[in-house]
């Protein structure tokens, strides 16, 4: 409990307080840094979500770094386990990225046990936290629209936009320039500036509002 989740409580979130299932193995882990070890504690926590959502219908997982520009009740996403969709490259469903998922929790919960002895199993080389098993594991294709990224330009159709890479703060305002020199982050950038520009207005407009609504 912190000042965050008391915020995110006053805003009506549920907040589950959880350590990570397997969080001494990655503690444990040789030839890992402690900045590698925090970090996979907290992204790996994705792989426990069956554990903590009972029940079996289909639900929306994402990360913090998101904006919805579309409402994705709207759609069916059938889904048996865990649908995910490509990282970098739109039609990459090889290298995928778990920031957005849709899972089927009864059958990602059939799942579990081996996605997260698979993950244990390889923590001293996996190289992508979480992903590596979801990779292996489940085959759902999540379509592009629903992990839209600022660097594949603008989507006139874009349901879930996440900043994957480069995020708002790391530009400025106004102006939208970016603030960071990084070999990835800058390909990333030069990638699609007007994707940027777009979709960093809409994410302060959003922050603007959010700070209206509760200015404590």
């Amino acid at each position: 409990p912190n000042g965050f989740t008391r915020a995110m409580q006053a805003m009506g979130v549920t907040v589950l307080h959880h350590r990570l299932s397997f969080e001494d193995a990655v503690a444990a882990t040789p030839g890992r840094s402690d900045l590698w070890k925090q970090v996979a504690k907290g992204a790996m926590l994705r792989l426990d979500l069956p554990l903590l959502v009972p029940g079996d219908e289909t639900v929306l997982y994402t990360d913090t770094d998101i904006i919805f520009q579309g409402d994705p009740g709207g759609y069916a996403f059938p889904c048996s386990d865990i649908a995910v969709g490509p990282e970098f490259q739109m039609d990459n469903y090889t290298d995928v990225n778990t920031g957005v998922m849709v899972i089927n929790l009864g059958g990602a919960r059939a799942q579990f046990q081996g996605l997260r002895e698979w993950t244990q199993e390889h923590l001293e080389t996996v190289p992508d936290y979480d992903q590596g098993a979801v990779r292996l594991y489940c085959q759902g294709r999540l379509h592009p629209l629903m992990n839209w990224k600022p660097y594949w330009g603008v989507g006139a159709n874009a349901i879930v936009v996440h900043y994957h890479g480069p995020k708002p703060d790391e530009f400025s305002n106004p102006g939208f320039a970016p603030l960071f020199d990084h070999p990835v982050y800058n390909s990333l950038y030069s990638a699609s500036p007007d994707g940027y520009r777009h979709y960093l207005a809409a994410w302060h407009a959003l922050h603007s509002e959010l700070l209206a609504a509760f200015p404590d």
